[in-house]
């Protein structure tokens, strides 16, 4: 798996968007419901295969994504690693 980073400068873009956006608007809640629903309905699949930890949550998933990403950003040579290191925390404990 190759892992690309954001671009420094479509985060900018992104910032600025995010700057503009009704955080209240029907819309936004929409998306955020099918993103919830999306993660929930996967990470329910994972758990069923036990190919998941059993307390890993959609909202993990949502947080833990885009912060590898970010991290990414700064050291573009540590993004397998750092998403290596995310997957093996999310795998069950077999011990």
């Amino acid at each position: 798996m190759t892992v690309q980073p954001v671009d420094s400068g479509l985060r900018k873009v992104a910032a600025t968007l995010k700057t503009m956006l009704d955080w209240d608007s029907e819309t936004l809640a929409y998306c955020k419901a099918t993103m919830r629903e999306a993660a929930g309905a996967m990470v329910a699949r994972a758990q069923e295969a036990g190919t998941i930890r059993p307390e890993v949550t959609a909202s993990d998933l949502l947080r833990l994504g885009p912060a590898v990403g970010y991290a990414s950003e700064f050291a573009p040579e540590d993004a397998e690693r750092l998403l290596s290191y995310m997957l093996d925390g999310l795998r069950p404990q077999h011990r």
